[in-house]
């Protein structure tokens, strides 16, 4: 790497609180090649010193780091979990903090799962530091869409035509979007200003952003939201990080399956930050939500050699005489992955794991959170077309298999092929 590039990497785990393992070296190079095209620049350390000198620049190469996974209602069970969630606390009033929102998406995701649950008030607080997420009214279509708006949360929404790409547009009635406020800015000066305030939340999202970030950003962020969500409230999270978020909070994960939700543990008193922890962040959260797909490379010659048979045997290839996997052996591997989170190996060690044991649902999850920390894992990606294949979802399968030969192709060739 250049020195700008360097010095942008730099800046980027300064500033964004990323984790060195997200922002290696060959991934940033590979977006500033791809930037430097689009820009007809002069090549990598010219698009660099573009994005250190553009703000706006720099947060599009930081939201590449940190992908938008969201849209209407994913993670269902988190959304059928709230409303029993305000269902038991009856007219009480809901304060919730969405922190890296992303977008309209969740909020309003939130709002609708809680409106007339209990008749109790709901005041929703929206953060991110992208201005930009919510410089346009909400409305969705689209990825959008991509999954379905359930049958309880339909009057909440008007359809509205859509003359452009989709054939149709989900657009929020105002009963939903009135109890939403957002806020811009960095995570420190949002959370300072709400601890200084004496702020405390019944529900605190903070979904699929911790697991972008260095160990220090991420505890301490942690460590705040132990102080703002209520002795009786929530903590929702994304599904890769509900172990990390249970260590470093030292709440007890919530027992309804597939909500990734935590609750503090009943008697603890006021939690506090986990020893060592600042009290608040020291490093910005990265709440970017534009981020583009890794550059392609074009001009690669086809390896034929490749054929995903070759990467991706069924499990009945296994000799009838093969032990089968160990409950110990899968223990290890949640202790591993307990520990090293990011570590996109260990997910794929328990994928494959629970496959060969035939627990189909579990391996889903598990190679789910392996192509969220890297999308362009060639590994993860056919032994996604494996699990696919498992679970009779051939289609599934052949799309992941093609993914996997992209991914193949894009990369240099061993024998110095261009």
């Amino acid at each position: 790497m250049g020195d700008a590039s360097q010095a942008l990497r730099t800046r980027l785990l300064a500033r964004s609180g990323l984790a060195a393992d997200i922002v290696t070296p060959a991934r940033l190079e590979a977006l500033l090649c791809g930037l430097a095209r689009e820009h007809a620049c002069g090549g990598a350390e010219e698009a660099a010193l573009r994005a250190l000198g553009d703000d706006a620049e720099f947060a599009r190469v930081e939201a590449h780091f940190t992908p938008p996974e969201t849209w209407l209602f994913r993670y269902p069970r988190s959304f059928e979990r709230l409303r029993a969630f305000a269902a038991e606390r009856a007219a009480t009033p809901m304060r919730v903090l969405v922190l890296g929102a992303g977008g309209w998406c969740e909020p309003l995701s939130i709002s609708a799962a809680l409106a007339r649950q209990g008749g109790g008030a709901v005041r929703i607080l929206a953060t991110d530091r992208n201005p930009v997420v919510f410089a346009r009214p909400p409305r969705f279509e689209g990825l959008d869409l991509r999954g379905s708006v359930p049958a309880w949360a339909e009057p909440c929404f008007e359809i509205q035509p859509c003359f452009e790409i989709h054939a149709a547009a989900l657009s929020p009635k105002a009963h939903i979007t009135s109890s939403v406020r957002t806020e811009c800015g960095e995570a420190s000066e949002i959370a300072a200003a709400l601890l200084a305030r004496g702020e405390r939340f019944e529900l605190v999202a903070f979904r699929n952003v911790a697991i972008y970030l260095s160990a220090a950003a991420r505890a301490a962020i942690y460590g705040v939201i132990t102080q703002l969500l209520a002795p009786d409230g929530m903590l929702l999270v994304g599904h890769a990080e509900l172990a990390m978020a249970q260590a470093a909070t030292g709440f007890a994960i919530d027992d309804a399956e597939g909500a990734f939700a935590l609750r503090p543990r009943p008697g603890a008193g006021s939690a506090r930050p986990p020893a060592g922890s600042p009290s608040a962040p020291s490093a910005a959260i990265p709440f970017g939500s534009t981020a583009e797909d890794a550059p392609r490379v074009a001009g690669v010659e086809a390896d034929r050699s490749w054929t995903p048979a070759a990467h991706s045997s069924p499990p009945s290839a296994r000799g009838a005489g093969a032990p089968r996997p160990s409950a110990d052996a899968r223990a290890a591997l949640l202790a591993a992955i307990a520990a090293r989170p990011l570590e996109v190996p260990v997910h794929l060690a328990l994928a494959a794991h629970d496959l060969e044991a035939g627990a189909i649902a579990s391996a889903s999850e598990s190679i789910a959170r392996a192509l969220y920390l890297d999308r362009g894992s060639e590994e993860a990606l056919l032994l996604a077309a494996r699990i696919a294949d498992a679970s009779g979802s051939r289609d599934e399968a052949a799309a992941y298999r093609r993914r996997a030969l992209r991914v193949h192709l894009a990369r240099p060739q061993e024998d110095g092929r261009a």
